[in-house]
């Protein structure tokens, strides 16, 4: 399937599986908006898509966007608004993983900002542009297992950096359950996607082994990409709505909080609590 004429939003698109993704978006004919904090790889890739074919630079936009502020987030989502009256997807995958406690701008635990909070906030004020049988579409992980710390999200007594890394990728795929039955009367669909362990900047925080990990046993980018490549592209009649998908098929998570729609309203409903004068009024 081309992509020619489509528009997507998307994070985390500048280095790792993302920037794999958009590359092979590109040369299919798609056009992608980017958020990017580094002009020095938001240039990086210019020049790959350049040299993949001039023409093709023009496909690619870049606006500025830090996803742990949410006043940074609110712009970005404005200035797409006011340029564009329709996208054909969001693709979420943007992500960290803090090994010690950071706090984001907003003073929120970082993980949960940037990984859960943020994309909350891009799909509510980005969600009128999307059109019938447009795409959600989140990169999740196997590190899902475990129930969602309710009482206390940001892991404030006792920090573990894995703890608020598998918890924000539980969340992910309850959001993404929850929006396929949110917008299923408007034909727009959500997937959350596993793309394995793959070689890139997610355990940049860690020490020299965690690293080393990361580089010894990931997949390469394009390897990684696969699964996300196949969501975007494949028709909407092809693919199961709500679902996780690893090795570009839907697969059964693992725990039975994962499935449960009753939690996935609770997320969704912790989420509204941190970002709700964030969001678009209705």
């Amino acid at each position: 399937m081309d992509l020619v004429g489509k528009r997507y939003f998307f994070t985390g698109g500048t280095s790792g599986l993302g920037k794999a993704a958009v590359l092979a978006m590109v040369k299919k004919g798609a056009n992608v908006v980017l958020t990017s904090r580094s002009e020095e790889k938001a240039e990086v890739l210019r020049r790959e898509v350049s040299n993949i074919g001039s023409d093709m630079v023009s496909r690619l936009e870049f606006v500025d966007c830090d996803l742990g502020s949410f006043h940074s987030v609110v712009s970005a989502c404005d200035t797409v608004v006011s340029k564009y009256d329709r996208l054909d997807g969001i693709i979420n995958n943007a992500g960290v993983w803090s090994f010690s406690k950071e706090e984001s701008e907003d003073g929120i635990e970082k993980t949960l900002q940037v990984n859960l909070l943020a994309p909350y906030v891009i799909v509510h004020r980005l969600e009128g542009l999307l059109g019938t049988e447009s795409k959600l579409i989140q990169t999740a992980s196997a590190l899902h297992q475990g129930k969602f710390n309710f009482d206390n999200p940001e892991f404030a007594k006792s920090y573990s950096g894995f703890r608020a890394y598998r918890q924000s990728k539980l969340g992910i795929i309850l959001l993404t359950r929850w929006w396929a039955d949110t917008f299923s009367d408007r034909e727009i669909y959500s997937f959350s996607q596993h793309p394995g362990l793959v070689s890139t900047e997610l355990g940049r925080g860690g020490n020299w082994l965690v690293r080393k990990f990361f580089d010894w046993f990931g997949k390469t980018p394009e390897d990684g990409a696969q699964t996300l490549l196949h969501l975007i592209q494949a028709p909407v009649q092809d693919l199961e709505n709500g679902a996780y998908y690893k090795n570009e098929k839907p697969k059964g998570t693992d725990t039975v909080a994962s499935k449960s729609m009753e939690m996935a309203q609770k997320v969704d409903e912790l989420c509204r609590s941190y970002t709700q004068d964030y969001l678009p009024e209705k």
